[in-house]
């Protein structure tokens, strides 16, 4: 038996489906495939000067409150009367996120060309 005889065994022995490599292969390119169609024809959209274009229903603009009232007050925001109007309720939603997008605009505010929002 000669070495291309025993490789057809082998693979036949394993399934004879596609290496490891080949579906490693297949899947990064349809992940990146997706990646360009769901950019490419919402960036038009998503980049509309001089209008934060927030798609997606209320939900940023009430991350956009969250974000724009630690900037101001420094805590979170708990309880918010905007929520369930006019009874008010407590903020579902976890901080994590909304910090993060804070400090983060904060620290790169000097070398974006901005200032930290509440003046210091």
């Amino acid at each position: 038996m000669d070495q291309s005889n025993r490789a057809e065994v082998r693979q036949a022995e394993r399934g004879g489906g596609p290496s490891v490599r080949t579906e490693i292969t297949v899947v990064t390119i349809l992940v990146a495939f997706y990646i360009f169609i769901a950019t490419y024809f919402a960036w038009p959209y998503a980049s509309t000067y001089p209008v934060l274009s927030t798609s997606g229903g209320s939900d940023p603009y009430y991350n956009w409150r969250i974000i724009e009232y630690i900037l101001a007050y420094h805590k979170q925001l708990v309880y918010d009367l905007a929520l369930n109007y006019p009874v008010g309720s407590i903020n579902p939603r976890n901080p994590f996120f909304h910090w993060f997008v804070a400090v983060t605009g904060i620290l790169l505010a000097p070398f974006l060309g901005g200032r930290y929002p509440c003046g210091l």
